[in-house]
Parts: structure tokens; sequence; C-alpha cells
């Protein structure tokens, strides 16, 4: 599974999601802590994917980076929307390079993960380079990233610790409270909200609302600031979501952003992203 995003600078989601000059060279370092759960459980919940990517590219918008990677995209603003995959725009000097940094060292509590460099083939003609990965037993409220840094990307070695959001508690569609052990979630009709223990001001939360894998239908995605505590969504985007979704999944993100400062590096963050899928449907 690839990690990479378009590396943010700082934690307003309008600014996550603003692109550079296509023609302007930039450099993003992004570290990436994944946690996947499903309701009801079945899998590990300590288990964790961590990734990390140092991008070089040109020619390519920021905000374009997810979808040609295959990552997953930052909100660019609070609200619901679905869209069609776009036509690329990458130009026609696009390119991405994933820098090979050195070793990658993660720790969280008493656990430690060790990210080695993999060499990927060309991808999409344009994007070529290694990118880290591994999967473990590893939880904690602090993380700790040391690379050894590589001379000839340019990039040093650094230390880097990051806090992670609290896992999402307090979860309900509608009336409906999810709990552990919760079935399927039956979408209610007309308009209906969201709700969840408020989180961080700095953090959001992201919806999706998925139709089965059989329909191909376009997901309905929606984002809210984490300290809201809910997300209303109205009428009309209920009624979307009930044709695309009736019966599907609704995967809901948490994610936090830590930006940091990395020489040579225009834009650095840590990015956690926890996620619980339910099933949709009668």
């Amino acid at each position: 599974m690839l990690f990479v995003g378009a590396c943010v600078g700082g934690p307003q989601m309008g600014e996550l999601a603003s692109d550079p000059a296509l023609d302007t060279p930039r450099t993003s370092a992004l570290l990436v802590v994944e946690r996947r759960a499903t309701i009801p459980s079945t899998s590990s919940a300590l288990s964790v994917q961590v990734g990390a990517r140092f991008v070089q590219f040109t020619g390519v918008a920021r905000g374009a980076l997810p979808e040609l990677l295959g990552t997953p995209a930052i909100p660019e603003a609070v609200g619901c929307s679905q869209q069609e995959p776009r036509e690329s725009d990458q130009s026609s000097r696009a390119e991405v390079r994933l820098l090979d940094v050195g070793a990658l060292e993660v720790r969280s509590g008493a656990h430690t993960l060790a990210l080695e460099p993999r060499r990927l083939p060309d991808l999409f003609r344009v994007v070529s380079g290694v990118v880290y990965a591994a999967e473990g037993e590893i939880e904690g409220s602090r993380w700790q990233f040391h690379a050894a840094g590589n001379t000839s990307a340019r990039i040093p070695a650094f230390d880097v610790e990051a806090r992670a959001p609290e896992a999402l508690s307090g979860f309900s569609v509608g009336d409906q409270v999810i709990g552990a052990n919760s079935g399927a979630v039956r979408l209610p009709r007309g308009a209906f909200s969201l709700r969840w223990t408020r989180g961080d001001a700095s953090d959001f939360i992201v919806a999706h609302f998925e139709g089965s894998a059989s329909e191909h239908a376009v997901p309905v995605v929606c984002s809210a600031r984490d300290d809201a505590g809910s997300l209303e969504i109205d009428a009309a985007w209920a009624e979307r979501i009930a044709r695309t979704a009736s019966v599907g999944r609704l995967v809901v993100h948490r994610v936090g952003v830590r930006p940091f400062a990395l020489a040579n590096v225009d834009n650095a963050a840590v990015i956690f992203d926890s996620a619980v899928t339910l099933r949709l449907g009668e």
C-alpha cells in the first residue's frame, strides 16, 4: 500500500490543498501512521501501518499527487463533495521522484519499527524511486521518527516527534450510536448528523460513503473540523448518499497533521490517519 500524499505546510485545510506553480521544482517529506479498524472488529486494534515518502516533483500540482500515487488526499474544505475521477492535469514535463534517505526508524511506547527503502519501477510513466512501509503491533500517543539521511538526495539526518490524535469515540449516525459490536448501519431518511466526541481543533474528520464494489458508484466525501463534534448533512446530500451507498460502507477517518521543518525540503509533516469502517445496509 502506498501512504504518500501531498505534504503540507500548516494545519489550515485551505492551505493544505494549495498548489505551487506546476513548473517549480518542489520537495516534500511525509511520514504517515495509519490505523484501520472494522466494526464489528475483525483485526487487532494495535496493528498499525507506517509509511514514509520523500518526494521531489515538478510539472504536477501538489493537490494532484495523492490521486497520481493512489494515496489518501487532504480535504480541501469543510462540507460534502462528489467528483468523478478527473483527467490528469500534469504537464508534459511531469516528474515525481521518490527519494532514498537511508534507513528510517519509528518508535512509539516500548515498540520500534524499522523501515527500509524499497525501490519501485516507474509508475504511470512519471513516478520512480523508493518507498518506505512497515506494519506491526505498535501503539502510543507519542511517535518518534529517526532518519539516517542521504547527502546525494540532499535530505539530512533528522529526529521528529509527534503526538497522535485520540482514538475516535462517541460516534453516531443519526440516532444510531455506534459501538464495537454494532451491525449494519441504516442511513436515516432525509437530513441527518454524524456526531463524535470532540477532538483537537487542528485535526479533522473525513467520512467516505461508498457503494458496494459491484456498483462502481462515486463516493460522497464529507469533512468537518474535529472540534466541531458533528457534521450536518442536509437533505440534498443525504439523498445523494442514499443513492450511492444505501448498501455499501462508511469509512470515517480522524486525521491529524503535524508539520515540521526539514532542511532542503519545502513541506514536511507527520500525518496520523485513523479509520473505522462500518457496513451500510438494512
